[in-house]
């Protein structure tokens, strides 16, 4: 089509996941936290889409940064390996998110989610 398309959408899309990956999207973003695992996402449809988030910013971003730490991990390991996923927060970056904990998100990103990744493939 000569263009890239991004479906944002919150809540459970599992009921109507084909679906949505069939409309030819180039990126989900996000998987809610709590009703949506990305890492299941990423195996069902990683070769289709780019998965994208999905750092809790309801909790985890306005937590300490080493609970950021953690999470932008755990995202890291469900969704990197193979490419085709981008780091975010899990929808937008609200007024109760700390901004040292996007400093925080952005360090452990370029940290532990550059590709090559470490001993897996892209």
């Amino acid at each position: 089509m000569g263009f890239l398309f991004l479906k944002h959408s919150d809540g459970n899309l599992y009921t109507i996941l084909d679906d949505i990956v069939n409309t030819s999207i180039s990126a989900l973003h996000p998987m809610e936290p709590g009703v949506m695992d990305m890492g299941d996402v990423k195996r069902r449809y990683g070769d289709r889409i780019c998965v994208m988030g999905n750092v809790d910013c309801k909790y985890v971003l306005s937590y300490g940064t080493e609970d950021v730490r953690r999470d932008v991990r755990r995202c890291i390991d469900a969704a990197a390996e193979g490419g085709g996923f981008i780091l975010t927060s899990s929808n937008s970056l609200h007024m109760n998110v700390k901004v040292e904990n996007i400093f925080t998100m952005v360090d452990e990103a370029r940290k532990h989610g550059r590709y090559p990744l470490p001993g897996r493939r892209v």
